[in-house]
């Protein structure tokens, strides 16, 4: 795990940017706690997440509109997933997992 930042420093805003091991991510604070995802709307692959807006539906991209559920990263008006980090807060630290490697097999 790697720690992202303290606790307090991501309370203060809904969303924030980052990056863990070389990816864009962005930290959102939401009701049940932090949620690390990937800064990539599945719709287009933008790295524009961290523009979005946050509300009751979710996490909502300002490109399109598309809206992701913040519980299981479902879009929730068209298609699309967003990949999200294992997270835990440990001593007022944010820590975090980096995603894992694609495994590539050659055929």
């Amino acid at each position: 795990m790697v720690a992202l930042g303290l606790v307090e420093e991501f309370r203060r805003r809904s969303l924030t940017s980052a990056e863990v091991a070389g990816t864009p991510v962005v930290v959102v604070m939401t009701t049940q706690g932090f949620r690390v995802v990937e800064n990539r709307c599945p719709h287009q692959q933008a790295d524009i997440l961290h523009e979005g807006t946050i509300d009751a539906n979710g996490l909502t991209c300002p490109i399109h509109g598309r809206t992701f559920d913040l519980s299981s990263g479902a879009c929730r008006n068209g298609a699309g997933k967003l990949s999200f980090l294992h997270t835990e807060e440990r001593d007022g630290v944010l820590w975090v997992s980096p995603l894992a490697s694609p495994d590539f097999k050659l055929f």
